[in-house]
């Protein structure tokens, strides 16, 4: 095989040096994902954070709620309205599920929103083992087409223009 410069080198050693610039370019990909997915995991905890808390307030004020307000409002409704003890303690029981139902569910829209939180990684990590494939027939010889790149949304890797 005739280099650009007419020297001769053996197939071997071209294949060698695609295989090398594969390898580098596969490694520079990992890379870049493992740093995406340790920004998208930091953003997903931090967004994380405020639904999770919301939950742990919707379970201590339903924990709280049925031993305290049972009591006090229980007695409040017994004596001032004439209803029965039993009566007044399913208003306030009902009343404390009802809180923690709300807060319960606006915890979960919150936290439902934030589900799509690893798209980016999957989608270029996708993108990015398509692009490995497609250079690693190019060098076995299975396509005659050059190498192929990254494309225009991801990062541009061409191991041929090397």
């Amino acid at each position: 095989m005739i280099d650009h410069n007419g020297s001769m080198k053996s197939p071997g050693k071209v294949v060698a040096r695609n295989l090398a610039e594969v390898a580098h370019d596969a490694v520079t990909i990992a890379e870049l994902q493992a740093a995406l997915l340790k920004t998208e995991m930091k953003q997903c905890s931090e967004n994380t954070m405020a639904p999770l808390g919301l939950f742990v307030a919707a379970g201590l004020i339903f924990v709280g709620c049925i031993p305290v307000l049972m009591l006090a409002l229980a007695f409040v409704l017994s004596e001032s309205t004439g209803l029965s003890q039993a009566i007044s303690t399913v208003i306030v029981v009902l009343g404390g599920f009802l809180t923690s139902a709300i807060l319960g569910l606006v915890a979960y829209q919150k936290l439902r929103k934030n589900s799509l939180a690893f798209d980016r990684s999957r989608a270029e990590f996708s993108r990015n083992v398509t692009w490995i494939k497609q250079a690693l027939k190019v060098i076995a010889g299975f396509r005659d087409a050059a190498a192929p790149t990254m494309g225009s949304q991801a990062h541009s890797y061409d191991a041929a223009s090397r």
